[in-house]
């Protein structure tokens, strides 16, 4: 078996590496909070460790040895050589050319944005139920209005205080729509998420810099709790744009406890989305 280490040792050495051959035809789909904390110079290991999580390296070490098996020099073995070694295995698994760059042009982030509201975050999602729920109360929380929500309402044309006004209601499809939504809520705890599918050369683009993310009435826009697995209808409509930032600080999606750490609640597991609501509809201003 030593022998046949060295005869595969040889054929890497001569540069006939084990390579990506498969073709993807559909765009890699990657969770966003996978690459918060990374710059964009860290992301090969990133799509590396992702591939793995799928066993793309086993596809590709099975193509690599069918390959070997042609040659002339490998005829006298047989797969079960080349797997029955770990020695081997390992030699070419750690040989294997991802071929990352091409990986990370075709991959795109299935993304949920929480913008512009880390205290209703430290505060797992009341801060932001209580105010919407103090518009229409005598006895007040003591909460401060979070930022996200005077920056939506504002975009469009409109004040908290107009969810009161039911012939404003009655007329418009934005106020009516989150009215919708608040009542539709599962518990009393929220976080605005926008739903997004971006390159990742777009996010990097924008992430921790003054550009902005401009969002549209075909985005999908809601309310979510990540905290006890629930949420509302995302059927928030705009009606104009809508335009918010991609900060480190802003996404901190599960980081209430002050680690990296989850209550393992995120949209696939409460929603079971489809692919429909990922839309690729943004401008970058």
């Amino acid at each position: 078996m030593t022998n046949l280490y060295e005869l595969v040792q040889e054929e890497i050495k001569n540069g006939n590496i084990p390579e990506n051959y498969i073709e993807y035809n559909d765009k890699i789909n990657l969770k966003y909070y996978n690459f918060k904390h990374f710059s964009k110079d860290e992301l090969e290991e990133k799509v590396s460790d992702s591939l793995l999580e799928t066993n793309t390296d086993i596809y590709i070490i099975d193509d690599y040895i069918q390959y070997l098996l042609t040659l002339d020099k490998f005829k006298e073995y047989e797969p079960e050589d080349f797997y029955d070694s770990y020695d081997i295995m390992y030699l070419i698994r750690n040989n294997i050319d991802f071929k990352i760059e091409d990986l990370i042009e075709n991959t795109e982030l299935k993304a949920y944005f929480f913008p512009n509201q880390q205290d209703n975050l430290n505060s797992e999602g009341n801060q932001l139920f209580m105010n919407i729920n103090d518009i229409f109360e005598d006895e007040k929380s003591g909460y401060p209005i979070s930022p996200i929500l005077k920056e939506l309402f504002e975009s469009q044309g409109y004040k908290l205080e107009d969810l009161k006004n039911e012939q404003l209601v009655e007329k418009s499809e934005f106020l009516s729509s989150f009215l919708n939504e608040i009542s539709n809520l599962t518990s009393e705890r929220c976080v605005l998420t926008i739903l997004l599918k971006m390159s990742l050369d777009d996010f990097f683009e924008i992430y921790n810099t003054d550009k902005q993310l401009e969002v549209n009435k075909d985005t999908y826009i809601g309310l979510f709790d990540p905290c006890c697995g629930g949420g509302s209808m995302f059927d928030i409509v705009l009606e104009k744009p809508f335009r918010f930032q991609i900060k480190d600080e802003y996404f901190e999606e599960y980081n209430f406890s002050g680690q990296l750490v989850n209550y393992g609640y995120d949209l696939d597991s409460v929603y079971g989305f489809t692919s429909e609501v990922w839309y690729e509809n943004y401008k970058i201003i």
